[in-house]
C-alpha cells in the first residue's frame, strides 16, 4: 500500500491530470464522438430514472475516487476550489443562466434557419420523474464544474488561461456529442461562459448553481411536454 500511495504522489502533474480526465470523461467522450461520427450503434438519447440513476451513482463514485487520488498528492480540491455561496453568487448564476439560454436560441434558430431541423433535431425520449431531475440537477452541476472548470484551473493555474479555457471548452463539447450538432449548439456558449467566468472570479458556486438550473429547466420542461 505504501508503495502505491509513493508512486501516486510521484506521478507528473499532467499524468495526474489527464488520468483525472479520463476517469471523469474518457467514457463519456469515446460513446459521445461515436455517436456524433456514426461509428457506434445508433441509439436513441433517453433520460428515464434508471440511466439517470446510473449517472449519478457513476458521478459519485468516480469523483470521490478522484478526490481521493488529489488527497493522496495533497491537492485538496474542497480547499482550494473556491465555493462561496453568496447574494453576489446567485445574481452571478442568474446571469449565467439567461446568457447561456439567449445565446443556445439565438445559435439554434440561426442553424436551424440554415440547415433546418435534420441537424439540430436529436431523437430524443424523457421520462425521468421529477425527483430523480432534482438528484441529477444537484449531483451532475457539482460533479462536471468541480473537475472540468475548478479542478483544470488550479491545478493548470501556471499555463496560459486561454488554453486552459479551450481544454475545458473541449472537453465539456466532447462528452455531449452524443446529443448531436443540438449539443454543440447548446454547450459551446455555455462552456466558454462557464470557463471565463471562473477564470475572473475563481467562485465555483455561481456555476454549479445555474448550471443546475439549466439541467432542471431543461428537462422539466422537456418531460412535461
Amino acid at each position: 500500500m505504501n508503495k502505491i500511495t509513493s508512486l501516486i504522489r510521484r506521478l507528473p502533474r499532467w499524468v495526474e491530470v489527464v488520468l483525472v480526465l479520463v476517469l471523469c470523461f474518457g467514457s463519456s467522450v469515446v460513446s459521445s464522438v461515436l455517436q456524433f461520427t456514426g461509428t457506434g450503434p445508433a441509439r436513441l438519447v433517453e433520460f428515464a430514472d434508471a440511466p439517470v440513476i446510473e449517472l449519478v451513482v457513476f458521478e459519485g463514485v468516480i469523483g470521490g475516487v478522484c478526490i481521493g487520488l488529489l488527497c493522496l498528492r495533497h491537492f485538496k480540491i474542497w480547499q482550494i476550489v473556491n465555493f462561496k455561496p453568496t447574494i453576489k453568487g446567485v445574481a452571478g448564476a442568474v446571469g449565467l443562466f439567461l446568457a447561456t439560454y439567449v445565446l443556445y436560441t439565438i445559435f439554434y434558430n440561426l442553424i436551424y434557419l440554415a440547415f433546418g431541423f435534420k441537424v439540430t433535431g436529436m431523437p430524443l425520449s424523457i421520462t425521468v420523474s421529477l425527483p430523480v431531475i432534482v438528484l441529477l440537477s444537484f449531483v451532475n452541476p457539482l460533479f462536471e464544474e468541480v473537475f472540468v472548470v475548478g479542478y483544470l484551473f488550479e491545478r493548470l493555474r501556471n499555463i496560459n488561461p486561454a488554453l486552459i479555457i479551450a481544454i475545458s471548452v473541449l472537453i465539456r463539447v466532447s462528452y455531449h456529442l452524443y446529443q448531436g450538432w443540438i449539443g454543440i449548439i447548446s454547450v459551446t456558449p455555455m462552456a466558454i461562459l462557464f470557463a471565463v467566468t471562473y477564470w475572473k472570479t475563481r467562485n465555483l458556486f455561481p456555476l454549479v448553481l445555474s448550471h443546475a438550473m439549466l439541467d432542471f429547466t431543461g428537462l422539466v420542461i422537456a418531460s412535461s411536454e
